[in-house]
């Protein structure tokens, strides 16, 4: 048998470089992501910091809003007193809440009411004495029960107990109309 002898071939310089590892693969792959995760991490501190105050709603103190502007001051008391039909303004109480008569905390009403005031005396009185409205449609909404809430036309009964209640305040009927623009029982 013939002797056979193994040699080996020298590897070249460029296959060697080739087949060597370099050392930094994931790292090179790593540090762009790094990059762009920084700058979203930038972008969303400038937008809230920036951008998002030019968006802020207004202040939550704000819960009587009047959509009709206040009398003149140099407006007499006979042309404030005027009944003027057509000329109606409108002042809407915000976001009231009670818990229904006998619901022990566990229901609520969430409404918005709105007065149309179509006499100016009248008009002028329930803007002096918001509080004193937003009492009284407060205690009228809470003497209501579940019972009756869920009854149908409850929203329409509601109305006219509202409306007698704060006629009896100003002591016209006629000249308010109430309207339950947002109105939710839970």
């Amino acid at each position: 048998m013939a002797n056979l002898e193994v040699v080996e071939a020298p590897e070249s310089a460029a296959a060697a470089e080739v087949a060597r590892p370099t050392g930094g693969g994931l790292r090179t792959k790593l540090l762009p992501l790094g990059f762009i995760a920084g700058a979203v991490i930038v972008g969303v501190v400038i937008g809230l910091l920036l951008i998002a105050p030019r968006f802020a709603s207004q202040p939550a103190d704000a819960s009587a809003s009047v959509s009709a502007p206040a009398p003149k001051k140099h407006e007499s008391k006979a042309a404030a007193g005027k009944h003027e039909a057509g000329a109606a303004s409108v002042i809407e109480i915000k976001n009231v809440v009670v818990n229904p008569a006998g619901a022990e905390g566990s229901h609520f009403l969430m409404a918005s009411v709105a007065l149309e005031v179509r006499d100016k005396a009248i008009d002028v009185r329930l803007r002096a004495s918001e509080h004193v409205v937003k009492d009284i449609i407060m205690s009228t909404l809470s003497q209501e029960t579940m019972d009756m809430l869920r009854q149908p036309g409850a929203r329409e009964q509601l109305k006219v107990s509202l409306t007698r209640a704060i006629a009896d305040y100003v002591g016209g009927s006629e000249a308010v109309t109430v309207y339950l623009p947002e109105f939710v029982v839970q």
